[in-house]
């Protein structure tokens, strides 16, 4: 693990250190993991310092459901990734595909799928890892970041890790 200073930060994604330090209040010790997802967030391409495995919420309104599919049970529609399930096709998307990083497995004999809904919408999305249900506080990730308005925020973990919460709307 290397420690990189928010001057440091600073200078290389090209923002002012006070955007930075905005982001990061009400954090109590950021560490690596947390200046990285706020590069990442930024744009800068800081993978040499960011650590292998990453944390993303998902807000449990969202979720009508979590699956476990068997690779051969994914079907292609239109050139789409799709699932019957109980007489429903729904279209999947895979998580490492849409932050454009690696799967932790690279062909898993099933997939982790957690089903999605906004209104009459179902889709799925293949995680490499479920960790559980936590009750999380929310905090804005500010005017500073937009992230394709991919994040509707950030939390704090149990474990003190920082993740990522998944603006859902977004993803259908």
């Amino acid at each position: 693990e290397q420690d990189i200073s928010i001057p440091e930060l600073s200078l290389a994604c090209g923002v002012r250190e006070n955007v930075i330090m905005d982001i990061l209040a009400g954090i109590r010790e950021p560490d690596i993991t947390t200046l990285c997802k706020i590069a990442d967030a930024l744009g800068i391409c800081v993978h040499e310092l960011c650590p292998v495995e990453e944390k993303y919420a998902i807000p449990l309104g969202s979720i009508n459901g979590i699956e476990d599919i068997a690779k051969e049970d994914i079907s292609l529609v239109q050139s789409k990734e799709v699932i019957n399930l109980r007489g429903r096709v729904i279209p999947i998307l895979r998580l490492h595909d849409i932050l454009d990083t690696e799967p932790l497995e690279e062909d898993p004999e099933s997939l982790i799928v957690v089903i999605m809904q906004k209104a009459e919408q179902q889709v799925g999305l293949v995680i490499d890892e479920l960790i559980g249900q936590q009750e999380t506080v929310i905090k804005s990730l500010g005017h500073h970041i937009t992230c394709d308005k991919l994040f509707s925020g950030a939390t704090i973990l149990g474990d003190g890790e920082v993740a990522l919460i998944l603006d859902t709307n977004t993803l259908m």
